[in-house]
């Protein structure tokens, strides 16, 4: 049977300062996905910077074409909002919707409880150890 993903990506500079056009983005998430053995198509993609914002009015378009889809696969953790209750609460939304959420440049997937909590642990090294934004 044929896993799709669905990919997202943005147009803005990510968190942590670092911006990849949306052409490289693909192509990583292409890889990644390649990779995984899963089908990808399409990435939805935010515009104007304005980052969790433009994804509450992408999710409910990624949301409603979930049934079409098994995972869902982030160009990066640094798409996340910073508020790490925000990111998680976000995260928690899209996998009730999908049943893999995926970080394609830091190669991360998050399916359940323990991936869940590997997930809040990674983001919180993140923001409180800059010198990892670099992974």
């Amino acid at each position: 049977m044929t896993v799709l993903a669905r990919g997202y990506i943005t147009s803005s500079k990510l968190k942590d300062g670092g911006f990849y056009p949306q052409s490289i983005q693909n192509l990583i998430i292409r890889d990644y996905c390649s990779n995984k053995k899963l089908e990808y198509r399409l990435s939805a993609a935010e515009y104007n910077g304005l980052g969790f914002d433009t994804f509450l009015v992408l999710k409910d378009l990624i949301v409603s074409d979930a049934c079409n889809k098994d995972h869902l696969v982030f160009f990066s953790l640094t798409q996340l909002p910073s508020k790490i209750s925000e990111a998680m609460s976000m995260v928690t939304d899209v996998l009730n919707s999908y049943a893999v959420v995926h970080f394609a440049l830091e190669r991360l997937e998050v399916s359940g409880e323990e991936h869940f909590e590997k997930l809040r642990e990674l983001l919180f090294l993140k923001k409180y150890l800059p010198s990892l934004n670099k992974i």
